[in-house]
């Protein structure tokens, strides 16, 4: 049972990130179906592995702290975007000169 749980735990994933950058490659979209089969297999896997319960708390919380920066991280994009846009549109094109030509040199 237990070479079978690892070897789901290491087709699982992979096949699942393999199919949402394809979508997105091909449609800009990723299906919410995506993050339901990882949640659900991950809790599948938890009860086949024998977590515990502190165990999947804690990844779960890992999880929450993950969604919770990544969300601000995209509120605050938006928002220093709008900044550029009000506050600071006539340094906005030295600045995308420099950032772009540090970029090509790399």
């Amino acid at each position: 049972m237990i070479m079978v749980v690892d070897a789901v735990r290491l087709i699982l994933f992979p096949a699942m990130m393999a199919f949402a950058a394809s979508s997105d490659l091909l449609t800009m979209t990723i299906s919410n179906r995506v993050s339901l089969v990882l949640l659900g297999g991950f809790f599948i896997l938890a009860a086949a592995s024998g977590m515990t319960m502190m165990e999947v708390f804690s990844n779960l919380g890992a999880a929450g702290i993950v969604l919770v920066v990544a969300a601000g991280f995209f509120v605050l994009g938006r928002r220093f975007v709008a900044f550029v846009l009000v506050v600071a549109i006539g340094h906005f094109p030295s600045f995308t000169g420099v950032t772009s030509t540090r970029w090509r040199t790399r």
